[in-house]
């Protein structure tokens, strides 16, 4: 990708670039300023991570200079920049940064609140990638923007702080969970205009790609399941069609934990199936996501199995 690209970073750990061939590393005092961009050729890309203005008593006209910088200076040297952000608070930057056309949102409750509760200023920026232009953008939420309500419930369906990364699109209008599958070769999925959709490889048919990426499970842990509904649950003799049908898919590990949510456990996940008086607003979250996981890759149990009423909303056929 950045073979013909010069590539420039500034970084406390260099090593975490090492995989990145032909990078030149940037001096640490270098800022968002003309006179340090005039000696970077254009066409440059150019990253800085963990990304604040230097000193506190000038941030004021860091934020100059940083504003020439990406409403004119980029577009006009054809220059990609790209800011890595840990702290958006003590950076003087926490409302522009939203105006992005372009953000890689990590899961978290600050995720959460950036969707769901910031109020934008009428502003232009770009940030978190800013490529190439100027953009004026006027919105009060990024929620209200992407899809509402609809789309912060499916940001939320991803456990936080597992790793994975949002892709959220200001100029489309798009957020696309867990971003990080598409570079790995693996499937997302996308809300946009109050619809999901699933993003993969052109090589694997839609019917077929969540057993393409997931088949082959494990029969001791099969076995490790069956053993445990026997002993706990002797009389439920419909509960086993329950793990009979995600057996294929390899979504429990060999703790029984399930892998994309691993604070819920299978015993868990059996006690909240099984209770006949569950009621949405007393409903643990985390098992909502489940559910919803499981609609979204259309894997669905017979309601004879499910006996609580928030679950079968979501998982029965």
């Amino acid at each position: 990708m950045f073979s013909d690209i010069p590539v420039y970073i500034q970084s406390k750990e260099p090593e975490d670039f090492s995989e990145i061939h032909h990078v030149q590393f940037l001096s640490s005092d270098f800022k968002i300023h003309e006179q340090f961009f005039k000696s970077l050729p254009a066409g440059s890309f150019i990253v800085l991570d963990d990304f604040s203005f230097q000193q506190a008593s000038k941030k004021q006209q860091e934020k100059i200079d940083f504003l020439k910088i990406v409403n004119y200076y980029l577009r006009h040297h054809n220059i990609t920049l790209i800011l890595i952000i840990h702290n958006m608070y003590n950076n003087n930057l926490l409302h522009d940064i939203l105006l992005a056309p372009h953000i890689f949102l990590s899961y978290s409750n600050l995720g959460y609140y950036i969707i769901r509760y910031i109020i934008i200023p009428n502003v232009a920026l770009i940030m978190t990638i800013i490529t190439f232009g100027t953009y004026y953008l006027c919105f009060r939420k990024l929620q209200e923007r992407l899809g509402g309500k609809e789309v912060l419930a499916f940001y939320q369906e991803v456990p936080t702080q597992n790793f994975h990364f949002a892709y959220l699109n200001c100029n489309k209008n798009y957020l696309i969970n867990k971003v990080d599958n598409l570079f790995n070769g693996h499937k997302a999925i996308m809300f946009s205009n109050k619809t999901i959709f699933v993003i993969h490889p052109k090589n694997q048919p839609c019917k077929t790609t969540l057993k393409t990426t997931l088949l082959n499970g494990d029969s001791n842990f099969s076995d490790q399941i069956t053993d445990f509904i026997k002993s706990t649950y002797p009389k439920q003799k419909y509960l086993i069609l329950i793990f009979n049908i995600l057996n294929p898919y390899n979504l429990i590990d060999s703790n029984l934990f399930f892998k994309e949510f691993p604070n819920i456990h299978v015993a868990d996940f059996c006690a909240f199936i099984n209770n006949r008086f569950g009621k949405t607003p007393t409903t643990d979250a985390k098992f909502v996501k489940l559910c919803k996981f499981f609609q979204m890759n259309q894997i669905k149990f017979p309601k004879i199995a499910i006996k609580n009423p928030v679950a079968q909303k979501y998982v029965c056929t």
